[in-house]
């Protein structure tokens, strides 16, 4: 999944990567280290499995934060337990 995702977004080397619900990181995985990518998180420890990836996640919950301009938007919204349907 998250390598289709990639490949569907056809991002260029200077776009701007935005990942909402960053969670363990697997969308963000095949992104080349290089790209640029932004990622919010709301629970710690998933904050800190996507520093393993290079990634510096804004902690907190995407409705509330101020990630700043994207040119690309990769997301897999909440689901089951998770989900509580405030996020659309």
């Amino acid at each position: 999944y998250a390598e289709m995702a990639y490949r569907a977004a056809d991002l260029r080397p200077a776009d701007r990567v935005l990942e909402p619900m960053g969670g363990t990181g697997s969308l963000i995985a095949p992104l080349p280290r290089e790209q640029a990518v932004t990622a919010v998180e709301l629970e710690p420890r998933r904050a800190a499995v996507l520093r393993e990836f290079g990634v510096d996640p804004i902690l907190g919950d995407y409705l509330r934060a101020t990630p700043g301009q994207h040119d690309v938007v990769l997301t897999n919204r909440p689901w089951g337990a998770y989900s509580t349907d405030k996020y659309g």
